[in-house]
């Protein structure tokens, strides 16, 4: 059971926010949240979206139900978004890394780094080399955000984008990285 506390919010609304963070809970994409936040989430996004109500277009459950559905929709691709660029980060060659003695190290040598993931790498800055800009920002962006996320940014439609994805898949596999690619 919810500690929020929505005063002076429709109940219909309540209890569909109370539902949706309940099942949105479950879903195997979402971790590190509480019910809680999940309520709020989608509360606040009810509350600026409220504005915009038309009851000449739907009724106003309907509204409601399309707004939190579209919430969660969003929730759960930022966490996989999120997932997907996991585990990237980026080192800096010129800095120096300090050891537990506070005495500073080279950087670690790649030589003893998993040569699957360095073969990688190499073959990705080679075939970005060769990329068309629009691929290559492509691929970019998809390192952090979800193709919802880059339309939105971009002004780019979703269908476009997936094209876009389409051609970066038959460029990769072209330059070599098809061995890579699941």
């Amino acid at each position: 059971m919810s500690n929020n506390n929505y005063k002076g919010i429709n109940q219909y609304v309540i209890n569909q926010v109370q539902y949706h963070a309940r099942s949105l809970i479950r879903h195997p994409s979402i971790h590190g949240f509480e019910v809680e936040d999940l309520e709020q989430e989608m509360m606040l996004d009810y509350l600026l979206r409220i504005k915009s109500y038309d009851q000449k277009k739907a009724s106003f459950n309907t509204f409601v139900d399309r707004i939190l559905n579209h919430k969660c929709a969003s929730i759960i691709e930022n966490a996989k978004a999120q997932k997907r660029g996991s585990g990237m980060g980026e080192l800096s060659l010129d800095s120096w890394l300090e050891n537990p003695d506070g005495e500073n190290d080279e950087l670690p040598d790649t030589a003893s780094e998993n040569s699957y993931i360095h073969g990688l790498q190499i073959d990705l800055n080679m075939a970005a080399e060769r990329m068309k800009p629009k691929l290559l920002t492509l691929m970019t962006n998809l390192r952090t955000h979800s193709m919802s996320e880059i339309s939105r940014i971009t002004g780019t439609p979703r269908g476009t984008l997936y094209e876009s994805l389409h051609a970066l898949r038959e460029d990769l596999t072209q330059h070599g990285i098809k061995e890579y690619l699941h």
